[in-house]
């Protein structure tokens, strides 16, 4: 085997395909690639399996996402500055919102980021992260920031992370009603 995949975090899905041979359908869920050449390696060397097709598509949600937990957000907040945008809509954000956070909906989240520097400095009051900044996007729940996540780390972000639980997490963490704030 290449290497040992933790298998707490590999799923394997099994279908017989055929009643009268050994044929059936594999789905591996894992965390990353190199997880699941380890898988399908190990299926092959071990049990004389023969995977036919390998196939890695992330823009179809099947990328992991960073998270960040409410304790991490606001260690990093008291140890310096850190950029966060808020993807919930401007309807919601009036209803309470994380101090500072840039409010950028899901639904423009792409063209904003596709903005270059200076556009998006005007039109957000905030620098653009460059490719290799951190920064930590939420919205009420955690489903539309895992989106936005998905979709800056598609245009090459690789340290962005979305915040667990999102709004309703962290505001009643603070002690602030989230009730009425915000959606999944």
């Amino acid at each position: 085997m290449i290497g040992n995949p933790s298998w707490n975090s590999v799923l394997l899905l099994f279908w017989p395909m055929n009643s009268l041979t050994d044929t059936a359908a594999l789905i591996f869920c894992v965390p990353d690639v190199q997880s699941l050449r380890e898988s399908l390696h190990g299926m092959s060397c071990q049990y004389d399996w023969i995977p036919v097709a390998f196939t890695a598509n992330y823009s179809c949600g099947c990328s992991v996402i960073p998270e960040i937990t409410y304790g991490e957000l606001n260690k990093q907040i008291a140890d310096g500055p850190v950029q966060i945008f808020d993807v919930r809509t401007p309807e919601e954000v009036e209803k309470g919102k994380i101090p500072d956070a840039v409010n950028i909906p899901v639904t423009a989240f792409q063209e904003a980021f596709k903005m270059d520097p200076e556009t998006f400095a005007k039109t957000f009051k905030v620098n653009k992260p460059k490719l290799d900044d951190n920064f930590v996007v939420h919205c009420y729940m955690g489903k539309r920031g895992a989106q936005a996540a998905d979709i800056a780390t598609g245009m090459g972000y690789a340290h962005v992370r979305n915040l667990l639980g999102g709004y309703k997490e962290w505001a009643e963490k603070e002690g602030i009603p989230s009730e009425g704030v915000g959606h999944f």
